[in-house]
């Protein structure tokens, strides 16, 4: 996942964009999900730069194991999205 495609997504019309990666040691890419946290990261600076708000976009980490954890970042980006307005870019 690249800062581009982050910024297309919400540029396209997108609410909301939600990364899920590996937690950190425990990735079969080594440092995938190190460099997606900085493209994240940077796509908020931007989106907050820009006025669109960089809590439209977010990256949360679990292992397979933990499906718990990932129905808890699914339930907590449709609750973000449904709080925000819709995307001024649409």
């Amino acid at each position: 996942m690249d800062t581009a495609d982050i910024l297309h997504a919400i540029r396209s019309g997108a609410d909301a964009v939600m990364l899920v990666g590996c937690k950190f040691g425990e990735c079969d890419y080594e440092t995938g999900n190190r460099t997606a946290k900085r493209h994240v990261d940077f796509a908020k600076r931007v989106l907050d730069s820009i006025g669109v708000g960089s809590n439209r976009v977010e990256m949360f980490f679990c292992s397979a194991a933990e499906s718990d954890k990932l129905v808890a970042a699914i339930t907590e980006m449709t609750r973000r999205v449904e709080e925000l307005p819709s995307n001024p870019l649409k």
